[in-house]
């Protein structure tokens, strides 16, 4: 999901360059609603229709099919996963940020089921734990301290999101935090969405929801180990990653990668001595900078 969200801006890249062109996309079933809401493309197919389409050599004068080559450099270094897709299309956009529009009476409603109605008297804040693979994973006993620090000192009602399966994996319950709202499972992808743009800070491990946080324009924590924030985070929404002070950080930039799925030679020690105090700063930081009582009423205006 998160790498769908960031090739975005790379299709509003090849919009502006070719402005008459019918810009067809395909990908997973499951992310068609999503490119829909993003506006970027003309029709959006799933991928199980593509093999009718590729046939017909008279029906598209271009074909892209990116990929993402995870660390591409640039003349500063590696760049962002954004900059990535759009450099292997050959395109520069015009906003960097992927952005979706939720429907304003879609974004009411749900954010009257997460908030009780809108009666939460602190910040609303959406979290999700997983599950992604074991080397992107924060202990469940970490969730559960910074949800009790979350509700005694901001007096927050949390959500908890997500669903109860791995991409790959499938079916994986996933532990409910105590003190949390439980919606996992309860809402499709794009109702997801506009439970976090509700919100008004997510927080979360390096997976697809924080990508969906910067295109709903909701500032977000991002939990990082293995993968350089820097390289992730939305590019233009308010957003802190988050890392310990362990030497093989960002080790999957690394040439050759140190670690995939389960596997890692340091037994995941930059997830495992990522402190709940160094997530607690990052979400004093943007609570202090982004979050008044006075704002929520904007909140639900974000979208048109």
């Amino acid at each position: 999901m998160g790498d769908v969200i960031c090739t975005f801006p790379a299709v509003l890249g090849l919009r502006e360059n070719f402005p008459h062109a019918g810009i067809v996309y395909f990908t997973a079933p499951e992310f068609v609603a999503l490119v829909r809401h993003s506006g970027v493309a003309d029709a959006v197919f799933p991928m199980s229709e593509y093999s009718t389409f590729k046939f017909c050599d008279d029906l598209f004068d271009l074909v892209l099919e990116p990929t993402l080559h995870n660390g591409r450099t640039g003349a500063d270094g590696r760049i962002h996963i954004v900059d990535d897709f759009c450099a292997e299309v050959g395109v520069t956009p015009p906003d960097r940020q992927p952005r979706l529009t939720i429907p304003r009476s879609l974004l009411k409603r749900v954010y009257a089921q997460i908030s009780v109605n809108g009666e939460a008297n602190g910040p609303l804040i959406g979290i999700h734990t997983g599950p992604t693979w074991a080397v992107k994973e924060w202990a469940d006993e970490h969730w559960q301290e910074l949800v009790c620090w979350l509700t005694t000192t901001h007096h927050a009602r949390v959500v908890q999101l997500g669903m109860d399966a791995h991409i790959y994996d499938g079916p994986r319950k996933v532990k409910r935090i105590e003190g949390s709202a439980d919606f996992v499972g309860r809402f499709s992808l794009v109702q997801a969405a506009a439970a976090i743009q509700a919100c008004d800070l997510f927080v979360g491990i390096d997976s697809g929801p924080l990508h969906l946080a910067g295109a709903v324009g909701t500032p977000c924590v991002g939990l990082f180990g293995p993968v350089d924030s820097r390289f992730y985070l939305p590019p233009e929404t308010p957003s802190i990653g988050v890392v310990a002070d362990v030497p093989c950080i960002g080790c999957h930039q690394r040439k050759p990668i140190a670690h995939w799925g389960s596997n890692c030679p340091e037994e995941i020690a930059c997830m495992k001595l990522l402190p709940v105090s160094k997530v607690a700063e990052a979400c004093d930081a943007l609570l202090s900078r982004h979050y008044s009582k006075a704002r929520r009423p904007a909140t639900m205006a974000r979208s048109t």
